[in-house]
């Protein structure tokens, strides 16, 4: 079953200085199922957070269909919006001078849920997020990564089907954000589809299923992390810690058949090369074109990371 669905999906917005029409979706089309987490990566301007704004119908699309738990955005939106969650995170979108507690209640009965439903639900979500020793302090007291928390909790308050997540890690410390991260695992455990935005790759490899990377409002490639790590002819990469950089020797491995880029980054105060390359070179191959006597230590061979594959599908696709 499918939960989001969209298929040649565009979005066109006129500059207020220009006057001139652009396009921020210029026809993707998604399929994510039903008890999935997807990820939906790209740079920024890509397209992402109007995707999601429309898939939630808080905005209009130009062109093409996009369905939510099989309803139409655009003739359904009541009900999808009935059945939906939706965290934009960020420091704004709750009211400083009201109590967390208050801030679900209000929101909370937008959802049309009745006085003891509401009261069981936010409990219930206040403890998902383990807010419930602040719930009664005023939010404008509360630290961004509380905040991001209680984004988190509303979401969450109609016991929703779908979860959208427009980047809800953003400008968290490493430990509030891998809290979050295990409280969205077990949001997939309980059955939730969750849609997921983020510019954190290690976020999107550790979380999600599928991944669609969206380039100038296009979708340009798709798959399961592991497929775009390694479907992108660069199936593993062979670091090399240089003694000094010698270009020569550097734009020489740049040609051997089979290697499709070398990057080079300082390490230690000493240059190391990254080999992206087909399984079919030998290491022993790379050493000799840097010179064995020019390494310090044994090269390391691994996978490249979806931080690597992403940056590789942006860079080919602009």
């Amino acid at each position: 079953m499918t939960a989001i669905f969209c298929e040649d999906l565009k979005h066109e917005y006129v500059e207020r200085k220009t006057g001139r029409r652009r396009q921020s979706l210029a026809g993707i089309s998604i399929a994510v199922p039903r008890g999935a987490i997807f990820g939906l990566l790209g740079p920024n301007g890509a397209g992402k957070t109007t995707s999601v704004r429309i898939f939630t119908t808080l905005l209009k699309a130009s062109g093409g269909a996009a369905r939510v738990l099989d309803l139409d955005v655009n003739r359904s939106g009541r009900e999808i919006r009935s059945r939906i969650g939706v965290a934009f995170g960020g420091d704004k979108g709750f009211f400083g001078r009201l109590t967390g507690r208050q801030n679900l209640e209000y929101f909370g009965s937008l959802y049309g849920l009745s006085r003891s439903t509401l009261g069981v639900q936010i409990d219930r979500v206040l403890g998902i997020m383990e807010l419930n020793s602040r719930a009664d302090g005023k939010v404008a007291t509360y630290s961004i990564g509380m905040k991001q928390r209680l984004h988190l909790a509303r979401a969450l308050l109609a016991d929703p089907e779908v979860v959208f997540l427009d980047e809800p890690t953003v400008g968290l410390d490493p430990e509030i954000a891998q809290i979050l991260r295990q409280h969205i695992q077990r949001l997939k455990a309980a059955g939730k589809t969750i849609f997921l935005t983020t510019h954190y790759m290690l976020e999107a490899d550790q979380l999600c299923d599928q991944i669609s990377i969206i380039c100038n409002g296009r979708v340009v490639a798709s798959g399961a992390p592991a497929q775009l790590k390694s479907g992108f002819g660069r199936l593993k990469v062979i670091e090399c810690l240089l003694r000094e950089l010698d270009k020569a020797r550097l734009e020489r491995v740049r040609t051997f058949e089979g290697v499709a880029s070398v990057d080079v980054e300082e390490r230690s105060s000493f240059p190391c090369a990254k080999v992206f390359c087909d399984e079919s070179i030998d290491t022993s191959t790379v050493v000799e074109g840097f010179g064995k006597e020019n390494l310090l230590g044994s090269p390391t061979v691994r996978t490249q990371t979806l931080e690597e594959a992403y940056l590789d599908i942006v860079r080919k696709s602009q």
